[in-house]
């Protein structure tokens, strides 16, 4: 017996798929003469096909041992929770034998899992890159003298600068000027040339500049002196 959903020939979108009927109308769920059945109490499907699919009775294995007391003829495979590698063992093992896959075409599960095998190895690789990447980073810290620890804090990035933009930035990294302190040096005509502005904005960037340096220095001043008082 196959249950099909109220109305669903009437409509392209319905699939046939069976839905509990609703509806204060739905002949379907008063049982109306002439209207598919519901599901209810009374059908089954027959004793020798309870508990089977595609005709088999449903088996899990965890291991190649679990094979040989189960008959290809009689028993449909599900592979239980095991790992990747285990279970890549087993569907190849199937595919040398006459078990029925029930979840699957063997073929297919094996090349999906060897590709996520490879993302996952390739993550992994990733990982262990990026871990001795950092792990180097920190060394060169460390190993830094304190002059070029000053130098490297002293510097104030661009980004501080009022009326300085990413765009505006990328031009001046071009042009090698990379901090707030070295755009303070410049003059207002050649920064005017270099980023295409008029002379009076150029000044204004180079007043921020200066106010920004400047102010990086009283914070950085602060710093050390709650680091003193720590």
């Amino acid at each position: 017996m196959k249950f099909i959903r109220h109305a669903s020939h009437r409509k392209a979108k319905l699939k046939d798929r069976w839905r509990r009927p609703r509806g204060l109308h739905n002949k379907q769920r008063l049982e109306i003469k002439g209207s598919t059945p519901r599901v209810k109490i009374g059908y089954r499907s027959q004793a020798s096909q309870r508990g089977k699919r595609k005709g088999l009775l449903v088996k899990q294995v965890y291991t190649l041992a679990d094979f040989d007391v189960l008959d290809p003829k009689v028993h449909g495979i599900v592979i239980g929770s095991v790992g990747l590698k285990k279970k890549l063992v087993l569907l190849e093992h199937m595919q040398s034998t006459d078990f029925v896959l029930l979840t699957g075409k063997p073929q297919e599960e094996i090349t999906r899992l060897q590709e996520l095998f490879s993302q996952r190895r390739a993550t992994s690789k990733q990982k262990i890159l990026a871990r001795q990447k950092k792990q180097q980073q920190a060394k060169e810290k460390a190993e830094k003298t304190p002059s070029e620890e000053t130098s490297a804090e002293k510097e104030t990035p661009l980004s501080e600068v009022k009326g300085v933009g990413p765009a505006k930035i990328k031009l001046l990294e071009a042009q090698n000027i990379v901090s707030a302190e070295a755009l303070s040096l410049m003059d207002k005509k050649e920064l005017s040339k270099v980023l295409n502005v008029p002379e009076a904005s150029a000044e204004k960037m180079i007043v921020s500049a200066k106010e920004a340096v400047s102010k990086s220095k009283e914070d950085e001043e602060k710093e050390k002196v709650l680091t003193k008082g720590r």
